[in-house]
């Protein structure tokens, strides 16, 4: 387990701070104007336990580096492993087989999101502590005061994320099936009260869940294809997931010398692994998510499907060994078989946790490149004008937010790309609408593809765009940023920056027809407005 931490680790070691952080760095005590607190959601989990977490670590390391964040979810998946582990062997699952289901949960890189980034902490976390809870209650069976104590667990679960309340879930299912419903209301109870309480008044607002663009009827083909999945990736044969899922419930319910206690902890696992996927599709779906592609998810599932898996391998591995004990030599041939799958394995889930590692270290480096290039705009005295990324899901980022000054502290100090500052000023430090931001300041103006020379004296003057061409303005932005009036029929216009002959890349605005107003606080820097359409212009400036 420690070798793989390390291996993991290492991989991700090159990460940084990514959109599920900075939402917890802004908006969760740092920044206190932009607090929301610990009960507000996010993602649709209630998430105060991972908040706490988040403020204790912003406080002891800030945002020197990204490691002891990472640690915390490696932490937790460390548990999961044990704990999975530990479960088996109470439920009388031999020692090997429980090691390597535990192998498999350790090594599983189909879900390697959920414990080489921090993004899914809180999916990890619950899920850790919820099987913590069952095993302190499998520990007591019976006892008052380890149900009382497994049931704290599970509140702390559920304030965790929607995991931790599949996973009480699950406790409550195997509590009720061994025990009786007193026994999983004294257990599950509180957490299910603290969470519906918890929802009524907070959380129902989320704005997670969106039914517009799939139907109810949706869902089962997604928890499905999410359950299956879980169990076909592993083994590089996704198509082969329903028919693993089939072979391991009917070995779940068929298979002769099964304890009770085991049969009950499999069904159960089986039918929160369904809830999970359930619970997930509310939110992926109206995303257009594939459940195959959401690696957090496939993890997850299968950690509360590993009680069945080492049922079913626990029974027929006995089998087997029943059949070939009088065969030294095949009984070192499926030994060797079997530590090669275990090795093949191994290696597939490294090459999945190298994959989901160079993707989030892709999105990190867009928010260190936003964090980094909009702190030297603001240190040198401009101001954001567009504080929403126009990137696909990541329009929620408030880069006002990103440059307060008690995140500026936190930011380690590090010499910054020219190409992530021309490229924040485009983007952050310019706007172009119908709102008049007051930068109405002297300014260098040039112009190229119209009919008639441009001028540069003060005021507003008419101007005609030649005919299949895309009329292009220049302005010097100087020291006190700079804006102009324009009325034209063009329904895009592009802007760059280009500072000490470095170019920004271009973005793209839409606007309507009729005036609009294209500003810059960018300093020393030359800013280019293209436009589409041709026809007559007006133009003002300072």
């Amino acid at each position: 387990m420690v070798t793989q931490s390390v291996i993991v680790l290492w991989l991700a070691s090159d990460t940084w701070f990514g959109g599920d952080d900075w939402h917890y760095i802004l908006f969760r005590g740092t920044v206190p104007k932009a607090d929301m607190g610990l009960l507000e959601p996010w993602g649709g989990h209630w998430q105060a336990t991972i908040i706490l977490i988040y403020r204790a670590l912003i406080a002891t390391v800030g945002l020197q580096s990204h490691v002891p964040y990472l640690v915390v979810i490696m932490v937790a998946h460390l548990f999961v492993t044990l704990f999975t582990w530990l479960i088996l062997r109470r439920h009388g699952i031999r020692p090997w087989t429980a090691t390597v289901i535990a192998w498999l949960v350790l090594f599983y890189g189909s879900g390697a999101q959920a414990f080489a980034s921090t993004g899914p902490m809180p999916l990890t976390v619950g899920m850790a502590v919820g099987l913590g809870a069952l095993l302190v209650w499998l520990h007591g069976e019976g006892s008052r005061r380890t149900a009382l104590a497994a049931a704290a667990l599970l509140v702390l679960g559920v304030m965790t994320s929607a995991a931790g309340v599949v996973a009480c879930l699950l406790v409550a299912m195997v509590v009720y099936f061994r025990k009786g419903v007193r026994a999983a209301a004294l257990v599950a109870g509180p957490a299910f009260v603290a969470f519906g309480t918890w929802y009524a008044v907070q959380g129902r607002d989320a704005g997670r869940i969106h039914v517009a663009g799939w139907s109810w009827t949706d869902l089962p083909e997604f928890a499905f294809k999410g359950v299956t999945a879980a169990l076909g990736e592993p083994i590089a044969m996704p198509a082969t997931g329903g028919f693993v899922l089939l072979a391991v419930i009917l070995c779940c319910l068929l298979l002769r010398g099964v304890g009770e206690d085991l049969r009950i902890l499999a069904l159960c696992g089986i039918m929160a692994a369904f809830a999970q996927m359930t619970l997930s599709g509310l939110g992926a779906l109206s995303l257009d998510l594939d459940p195959a592609s959401q690696s957090r998810y496939l993890y997850l599932s299968f950690i509360l499907m590993a009680p069945a898996l080492g049922l079913v391998l626990d029974g027929l591995s006995t089998v087997a060994a029943g059949r070939i004990a009088g065969s030294p030599g095949l009984v070192q041939l499926v030994r060797g078989v079997a530590l090669l799958a275990l090795l093949a394995y191994t290696l597939v889930g490294l090459q999945g946790v190298r994959r989901d590692v160079d993707l989030e270290t892709a999105i990190a480096n867009v928010y260190k490149s936003w964090a980094y290039g909009s702190a030297a705009g603001v240190l040198s005295g401009q101001k954001v004008l567009s504080p929403h990324p126009d990137v696909p899901l990541f329009e929620a980022h408030d880069m006002t937010l990103m440059t307060e000054p008690e995140v500026l502290d936190l930011l380690p100090p590090r010499s910054v790309d020219q190409q992530w500052r021309v490229d924040d000023d485009n983007q952050f430090f310019t706007k172009v609408g119908e709102e008049v931001p007051g930068l109405f300041n002297p300014v260098l103006i040039g112009g190229e593809g119209f009919t008639t020379q441009f001028r540069a004296q003060p005021g507003c003057k008419d101007y005609t765009a030649q005919a299949l061409s895309d009329p292009l303005i220049t302005l010097g932005t100087g020291q006190q940023g700079v804006e102009i009036g324009v009325v034209s029929e063009s329904t895009t216009v592009t802007t760059t920056i280009t500072r000490e002959g470095v170019t920004s890349s271009a973005k793209t605005w839409s606007v309507e027809p009729g005036p609009i107003y294209v500003s810059t606080t960018a300093r020393d820097a030359v800013l280019r407005v293209s436009f589409n359409g041709d026809g007559d212009f007006s133009i003002c400036h300072q």
